[in-house]
């Protein structure tokens, strides 16, 4: 059973540098995730991590629920503020653009995950598109602070359109 593959942390990327937060994970962002808590990795430059790759965009950046500007960087995952804010900082994102593909659906955001985060490489190409098909709904996914394993993710994500994944005796990723 490859299952085993599946079970690792989704948050891998170290925020690095030499700030505070220089040991903290990086988020991820899949799909689209609204009112999210992004992580300060930079006070000096008020520099906020969504992802740990390319966005597709930053749709708004919110200090207790008041627009704000900020200025994003997509390839990185990014954004910064000109000033220190006090309050709650909430973001509006459009996430994972790996390769310079966005998704957003339940099939898709599953098949990314697995093929960037896990060893499991053989994914049931036919069961995405099916799947893409009876769940076409936009969906999103947001993990930062305490991270959860790929399976833990893959479950929240599945639960939420009804369906399932299984690894299956050829070893070969399916969904339903």
């Amino acid at each position: 059973d490859r299952q085993h593959l599946l079970d690792v942390p989704i948050l891998t990327t170290l925020v690095g540098g030499t700030g505070p937060a220089k040991d903290q994970r990086r988020p991820v962002c899949y799909g689209e995730c609204k009112q999210i808590s992004p992580v300060l990795i930079d006070a000096a430059t008020h520099t906020y991590a969504v992802h740990d790759g390319a966005i597709q965009a930053v749709d708004g950046v919110y200090a207790d629920g008041v627009a704000i500007a900020y200025t994003a960087s997509l390839s990185t995952g990014e954004f910064s503020l000109s000033a220190a804010l006090t309050g709650q900082l909430t973001a509006d994102v459009k996430g994972s653009k790996t390769g310079g593909t966005y998704v957003n659906t339940t099939a898709d955001i599953v098949q990314r995950i697995v093929l960037e985060r896990t060893a499991l490489a053989d994914i049931d190409a036919a069961a995405i598109t099916q799947l893409n098909t009876d769940s076409p709904g936009v969906v999103g996914l947001y993990v930062s602070g305490d991270s959860i394993t790929v399976l833990a993710a893959l479950d929240t994500l599945i639960t939420g359109a009804g369906g399932y994944y299984a690894v299956d005796r050829a070893g070969q990723l399916t969904l339903g």
